[in-house]
């Protein structure tokens, strides 16, 4: 019988209107996108690493780039995240999908190897992370689950909330496990990237820190130390979940739930 296999997806583009370009924005000659590689790349449990981008041209250089990493690329729908990894996890034969949105400059390895280790024990569908900055831990997918969402949603665009297809149908176990510590459950620090000032943001602590060793008790213990850092782009926290939920997919299915 086959082991189960596990993929770390990496979600990115280079289209975004907020913050054109942001994938591809440098910090001390490395691409954010590069930087966010090297750090996850420190995951253990994790048996193929695939960015996931979509099949626009502008978007090949991001293949290119996974391909300079020494990671697996994956190119597909520009519009619908669900069905573009459901590619990746059918092309590379994923049981277990550990999702990374590129936007989450600070998403932390550690996360990523304790979501696989929480899969191994319950097999819940869908899996979130509770209590941390935002941007700072991964989501977990079983592609079984997925593959059932692809089969029944009628939404082609699913850029935004696509959790709600795993959250709100019904359909699946769903779980959602609480950090407790509380020297890292701050989800009022933004760690995500969208804006000018989130850009700051993650320059400042590269520029603090170096390297990409450090993890999320290092970022939060110099916030801790140096509060003018959150204080760059903690004020937009309000208006992206406004603007999030105003945009978040209504979720659509061809069968009745």
């Amino acid at each position: 019988m086959r082991s189960m296999k596990t993929g770390m997806f990496m979600v990115v583009r280079t289209g975004s209107t907020r913050l054109p370009g942001k994938a591809l924005l440098k910090i001390n000659g490395e691409t954010i996108t590069g930087f966010m590689i090297d750090r996850l790349k420190k995951a253990r449990l994790i048996d193929t690493f695939v960015l996931c981008t979509t099949d626009r041209p502008e978007d090949e250089v991001l293949a290119d780039l996974a391909h300079q990493k020494g990671i697996e690329s994956y190119r597909g729908s520009a519009t619908d995240i669900l069905a573009r990894e459901l590619g990746a996890a059918q092309r590379f034969h994923t049981d277990f999908i550990v999702n990374i949105d590129g936007d989450d400059a600070f998403c932390d390895p550690g996360y990523v190897e304790k979501t696989v280790e929480h899969f191994t024990r319950t097999a819940p569908d869908f899996i979130r992370w509770v209590g941390l900055p935002l941007g700072a831990s991964p989501i977990g997918i079983s592609a079984a689950a997925l593959s059932k969402v692809c089969s029944l949603k009628e939404n082609t665009n699913t850029e935004t909330g696509w959790g709600s297809f795993f959250t709100e149908t019904g359909l699946f176990k769903v779980e959602a496990i609480e950090e407790r510590d509380p020297e890292l459950r701050h989800p009022e620090i933004r760690m995500t990237m969208d804006y000018p000032e989130d850009y700051a943001f993650v320059k400042e602590v590269y520029r603090r820190l170096g390297g990409t060793e450090f993890r999320l008790r290092d970022i939060l213990r110099l916030i801790k130390e140096n509060p003018d850092i959150a204080a760059i782009n903690q004020h937009l926290q309000e208006g992206y979940f406004k603007e999030f939920n105003e945009k978040r997919v209504k979720v659509r299915l061809r069968k009745p739930i």
